[in-house]
């Protein structure tokens, strides 16, 4: 059997997961207009941060997925660019970045739950891909782990 890792890791489950949830809030935001929209001047605050954080998100989210896919070609661990802090970097931008950045942007209080979902499916699922990286790379992947942060960068 190939203990080469899936191309997409958890990747799916969690994207069919925030999927889910933000059609379903997306529905309920629609349904009960305007309970839940953001107005006023705090609607433009939203708009700004959204446009910050997605282009932030976006921005780490393609320096990681780069350094991923070299690595990945060179049949190795990454362990550069942002990976050198975090294990997780490209589920984590869009965890704390992209899908908070979108949220804010639609102006919905409720679609901001989706970051929470997005944080917890990942949580319960990237364990699969740990445990595939650690049968395939062993002590580097066990040292790797004990120097870096999940889906946020360990600085210390």
């Amino acid at each position: 059997m190939d203990d080469q890792p899936p191309r997409f890791g958890v990747g799916p489950a969690i994207s069919a997961v925030v999927l889910v949830w933000a059609g379903a809030m997306g529905a309920v935001h629609v349904i009960w207009y305007p309970t839940f929209a953001v107005t006023g001047p705090l609607r433009i605050g939203f708009a700004v941060a959204g446009i910050v954080l997605g282009i932030v998100g976006v921005v780490l989210y393609g320096w990681g997925l780069r350094v991923f896919n070299r690595a990945r070609r060179a049949d190795r661990l990454a362990t550069t660019g942002p990976y050198a802090r975090c294990r997780h970097p490209i589920y984590g931008t869009w965890i704390f970045l992209v899908g908070p950045g979108i949220c804010l942007l639609t102006g919905s209080w409720l679609l901001l739950t989706t970051s929470v979902v997005a944080y917890v499916a990942a949580r319960l699922l990237v364990g699969r891909e740990e445990r595939t990286m650690a049968a395939r790379y062993g002590e580097a992947w066990r040292a790797y782990r004990a120097r870096t942060g999940r889906f946020v960068p360990r600085w210390v």
